[in-house]
């Protein structure tokens, strides 16, 4: 077992020479309260998460992976994120390595680090990670007794083939279970790393279920926790500078039982399991007691579907402790059957309730397989506004398969019969915030094989609905189009969109998931430099071609998804 200690020496460098200079330093003091210190490990891990810190402190895998590791008494977990584009300018500036936030460790000195990748568009901050931390790019440029090991997991893990020249090896799937046995395998074998190459070394890990290890032939199945149950969070940490979701947040159930054929999330997290209401009301406890905090979510991505969601809502209500504190369950599926648990949870505040149509065509909602009327939704605003609630917010998808002008108008009418259904109660038509993002094809879904639109045609979309919804109460939010490319082009890429990464990488590509950040020019002067036609990523895919990902099985497997294809065709056509 060996030691890990502070690096005091380094901390001070951080308070004195890089901080004062960055715009919000609270970001990157560390040491954050629930941090868990060891004396001596021997195994010591980071996890870094490739986004800002307010999003990773957010992030519940982040916490229940820290949390799973940390139980182990041969393993010291700690996390880092990715920097901001100040923070990276003053690192790289002063060589001043990228560092864990519990012993400021730089991680180059790491056994493993492990990237949990929330989105594609973060794919660049992989780059500035690897970069700011000293590690080669690519894998078959590090030593073995040099680098650290790196673990890819999240986005990532459902098409590969655009970043995989950087990772060691990529979990695929639900990782609190199998981080456990790549831990155990290095234990096993870290003695023979001085006689090994770093290929034969990674390769030992290729037996785990749930591990790909790039170069490999075999296709990788991805591996899921039968029970969630392990998933609770025993080390609760607290951020230093407001999260973006600053509340205690509980995973209650993982998982969806509906499928809409857009939806990867829907697909790639299935089975739908629960966790039981004994440790959701034990974890809710430790993390507000932890915390402080007055505030819960209740996670899932089809909330209203958990079997006690009342029991639960009811507990908190009948506590005196809890008397002021505020429920949400942010992925609500409102519906007239959970409409009295909006009730109970909002008794007193009245918040922005949110309800996502989609479409705005019986047709389409057909097509997209989402098992809901526009009428339900006009009835359920009416019941809305009936109860006070004084704004809703909608999310509406544009460029889906098969998707006409007519369709388009019907979101404008739904927009407008939504507005129109308070003034029924007060004579005033509803103030709605509309979220408009542009459909891009995922893999391991039904639309995998769809065409995506181009930004020109978006363009043109987000002009219609523009021009057609005539409601000053409505506010419309559209994304930006040449965001949407990219986007698909990340999604459903091949081993050559690595070239296109690091190109828009070089020229400044960073936090493309922001709106704010992203820079068009980045991606588009790099695919002109690099002649990459991007017709061959956006248009239909046949169902008989091989795809990029296919080396990587998600459930529930390509037959069914191609029959649910099928259906939508069916859908678009015949009806």
């Amino acid at each position: 077992m060996r030691p890990i200690e502070t690096r005091e020496s380094f901390k001070k460098k951080l308070e004195f020479e890089i901080l004062p200079f960055v715009e919000k330093p609270e970001r990157y003091i560390g040491r954050e309260g629930g941090t868990v210190i060891k004396g001596s490990c021997k195994v010591h891990f980071c996890l870094v998460f490739a986004e800002s810190y307010e999003i990773g402190m957010s992030n519940l895998g982040l916490h229940i992976l820290y949390s799973a590791l940390n139980k182990r008494d041969d393993t010291l977990a700690e996390y880092s994120f990715c920097p901001w584009k100040d923070m990276e300018s003053v690192m790289a500036g002063k060589r001043f390595p990228l560092f864990s936030y519990g012993t400021y460790t730089p991680l180059d000195e790491f056994d493993i680090i492990g990237i949990s990748v929330p989105h594609e568009m973060c794919y660049t901050n992989i780059f500035t990670i690897l970069s700011l931390s000293g590690i080669p790019l690519k894998r078959s440029e590090r030593s073995l007794l040099e680098h650290p090991l790196v673990i890819g997991g999240g986005a990532l893990a459902c098409n590969p083939s655009p970043v995989e020249k950087m990772f060691d090896m990529i979990v695929i799937g639900e990782g609190e279970n199998v981080i456990h046995e790549i831990i155990n395998t290095y234990n096993e074998h870290v003695d023979k790393k001085p006689s090994l190459e770093r290929e034969d070394f990674v390769r030992l890990f290729g037996s785990i279920e749930g591990v790909y290890v790039p170069g490999g032939k075999k296709p990788v199945s991805r591996v899921f926790a039968p029970s969630i149950e392990t998933s609770l969070i025993s080390f609760p940490v607290i951020a230093n500078t407001s999260p973006v979701h600053d509340r205690c947040v509980v995973e209650i159930a993982r998982g969806c039982p509906w499928g809409c054929r857009y939806c990867q999330a829907g697909y790639v997290y299935r089975p739908y399991r629960e966790k039981k209401t004994d440790n959701v009301l034990q974890e809710a406890r430790l993390l507000l007691n932890a915390r402080g905090e007055q505030e819960i979510s209740f996670l899932s991505l089809s909330s209203s579907d958990y079997k006690n969601l009342k029991d639960i809502i009811l507990h908190f209500k009948n506590q005196n402790d809890f008397e002021n504190m505020t429920i949400s369950f942010p992925s609500m599926r409102i519906e007239r059957s959970t409409l009295d648990v909006v009730r109970s949870i909002y008794s007193k505040k009245k918040p922005t309730i949110t309800l996502a149509p989609e479409a705005g065509s019986e047709r389409m909602l057909r097509i997209i397989g989402k098992k809901v009327n526009l009428k339900d939704f006009i009835d359920i605003s009416s019941e809305i506004y009936k109860e006070g609630w004084q704004g809703i917010k909608l999310y509406f998808m544009i460029g889906l398969p098969f998707e006409s002008d007519d369709d388009l108008m019907g979101i404008c009418h739904l927009i407008q019969s939504i507005s129109l259904a308070r003034k029924a109660f007060d004579g005033k038509m509803g103030q709605l915030n509309v979220t408009v993002s542009s459909f891009i094809p995922k893999p391991h879904t039904p639309f995998q094989w769809a065409r995506q639109n181009y930004p020109e045609e978006i363009r043109r979309k987000q002009a219609f609905l523009k021009k057609n919804v005539k409601n000053r109460f409505v506010t419309l939010k559209f994304q930006p189009p040449w965001q949407t490319l990219v986007e698909g082009l990340l999604s459903r890429g091949d081993e050559k969109i690595f070239c296109l990464l690091e190109k828009a990488w070089e020229k400044g590509a960073r936090f493309d998931n922001w709106s704010e950040a992203f820079q068009k020019s980045f991606w588009e002067d790099s695919l002109t430099e690099l002649s990459i036609p991007v017709e061959g990523y956006l248009e239909e895919k046949l169902t008989d071609r091989q795809l990029p990902w296919e080396n990587i099985q998600m459930s529930p497997g390509k037959a069914v998804l191609q029959k649910e294809w099928e259906k939508a065709k069916n859908h678009a056509f015949h009806t």
